[in-house]
């Protein structure tokens, strides 16, 4: 009884300090993950059609004043392309219609001609005056095709200038996204009919845009 008597007494005078005790719990980690952006204010000082200018008297130029250098490559890229296949196709037209001449009046290539007319006349020794007259007339359409590809894209840099220009001048953008991921517990009923439910953990994922 005596035994019985002190532990009482123990735990009544441990019993405030206990009271005094409390278990804090780690928080929940978060991982925040912020991508901004670069803000791109209205320039009303950039003149759109100050960059059509530029681009229709130099090509690129107007992509440099709008400060899409990386633009400047495509731009020479597409015009070089039908240039090149400009020059390719009038010489070929060139050939093809010497050769066609001298096998119309059933002459030969004379010390003038150049080396490929005179290969390309050996080669077509045997064939018909209408299929290099096909030769000619494939040629003389390609060459335009490349005239008309070439204005054109002149013309599509130009415009591109333009949009770049514009949208500097009267738009502006600002989006800064930010998204967080946090583990968590998510509580799911188990039966339809009952009240009984599974806790299982879950991962969240929350998406911002400012």
């Amino acid at each position: 009884m005596k035994k019985l008597f002190i532990i009482y007494c123990l735990i009544f005078a441990a019993k405030p300090l206990l009271a005094q005790i409390t278990i804090n719990r780690p928080a929940v980690p978060s991982l925040t993950f912020e991508k901004k952006k670069k803000t791109h204010l209205p320039d009303t000082m950039h003149s759109p059609s100050l960059a059509v200018k530029r681009s229709a008297m130099v090509p690129g130029w107007g992509q440099l004043y709008n400060g899409k250098w990386w633009k400047v490559p495509l731009v020479y890229g597409g015009l070089g392309g039908f240039a090149y296949g400009f020059l390719w196709n009038r010489s070929q037209y060139k050939t093809y219609l010497r050769v066609y001449q001298l096998k119309k009046d059933e002459a030969k290539p004379v010390a003038t001609d150049t080396r490929d007319v005179k290969t390309l006349h050996t080669n077509t020794s045997g064939t018909s005056l209408g299929w290099v007259e096909n030769g000619v007339n494939y040629h003389q359409r390609n060459l335009q095709l490349c005239i008309l590809g070439f204005a054109g894209f002149w013309g599509l840099q130009m415009i591109d200038t333009y949009i770049d220009a514009k949208f500097r001048h009267s738009y502006s953008i600002d989006r800064d996204l930010s998204f967080s991921v946090a583990p968590g517990i998510e509580s799911r009923p188990m039966y339809a009919n009952n009240n009984i439910s599974s806790v299982m953990p879950v991962i969240k994922v929350t998406f911002t845009v400012k």
